[in-house]
């Protein structure tokens, strides 16, 4: 299956049909999509994990600000997750 794919991007772009350059754009930007995704996601975690651990260790904020930001970052991840599930269709 790789061989087909190595095949297929060896082919002259010049000799390429319309419908076939879409397909190869869309499925290339589909991937960039799905990686950056990924990257903001573990983007968010750290910064999640390094703010929990400020509130933690330097006892900043009252308990309410701390469920008030808790409740912000599940559901932030929550949207990660379907967003995630909806970019991948490669």
């Amino acid at each position: 299956m790789i061989e087909g794919k190595q095949n297929k991007s060896n082919k002259d772009l010049g000799k390429l049909k319309d419908d076939e350059l879409k397909d190869n754009i869309l499925d290339i930007n589909r991937k960039q999509l799905s990686k950056i995704g990924k990257m903001a996601y573990c983007y968010f975690i750290s910064t999640s994990v390094n703010l929990n651990q400020l509130f933690k260790y330097k006892n900043l904020g009252s308990s309410e600000e701390k469920e008030l930001i808790k409740t912000i970052y599940q559901h932030s991840i929550d949207i990660f997750k379907k967003n995630s599930h909806g970019v991948r269709k490669s």
